[in-house]
């Protein structure tokens, strides 16, 4: 502490705590409204599915809706559709939420900061593989990252829909880390026409796989 600075009084501390002390309390009451629903059959302590969709119907969003990712990348959550005890009351008393009125401005805050800020869409982006596969899987399978492209890219990139064609044509299994990583930046680099497309750079086969098909769909319809 700086030499000069005042020390709180013991009225101010005691503010200070009462005040630490009302929002645990809230933020914990906030998370018996929706933890231990019978029908999830998760044990104690835990927001399941059932307690996560009633959560969301509160919240006023759907359950594809981005700012449902961004809670879970927000609270640090491990296991889709569930939020431990924890990964709740240590995360909502961090972004300074007591109420489902304080959570959706947060929420919406925060895809706004999104929509501009590369570098925090790049680490949610990485979040979103750990998250959306299975504990204990080193791969994501297919189909539930094309899920995700669609939830955190949907309208942003040009490139989104051919892709996701092309994976499914091509009957595509899994997704590695790596190329799940840099989708994101080929999107980001990539012209939609591929017209600033390098031959010679490092992408994933699979992307490499992709650009020809593309290319060949186009010549194909101008020789048509």
């Amino acid at each position: 502490m700086p030499p000069n600075a005042q020390q709180p009084t013991t009225d101010e501390s005691n503010v200070i705590d009462d005040a630490k002390t009302s929002v645990t309390v809230a933020v914990h009451q906030l998370f018996e409204r929706y933890a231990n629903k019978p029908a999830d059959n998760l044990g104690p302590d835990r927001i399941g599915p059932h307690g996560v969709l009633e959560l969301l119907e509160d919240l006023g969003i759907g359950s594809t809706d981005r700012k449902v990712l961004i809670l879970a990348w927000l609270l640090k959550a491990k296991i889709q559709c569930e939020f431990t005890a924890d990964e709740w009351n240590d995360g909502l008393v961090a972004l300074g939420v007591v109420s489902i009125d304080d959570l959706r401005m947060v929420l919406e805050k925060e895809e706004r900061i999104l929509e501009k800020d590369a570098s925090k869409l790049k680490t949610l982006y990485r979040f979103t593989y750990t998250f959306g596969k299975p504990e204990h899987h080193r791969k994501m399978d297919c189909e539930t990252a094309i899920v995700y492209w669609k939830i955190l890219f949907e309208d942003r990139y040009a490139l989104l829909d051919a892709w996701t064609l092309f994976l499914r044509v091509q009957q595509i299994d899994v997704i590695k880390s790596d190329v799940w990583n840099l989708v994101l930046e080929f999107f980001e680099q990539i012209d939609a026409n591929l017209s600033n497309y390098d031959d010679e750079a490092a992408w994933p086969v699979l992307l490499t796989d992709f650009v020809e098909h593309i290319r060949k769909e186009k010549c194909a319809v101008g020789a048509a």
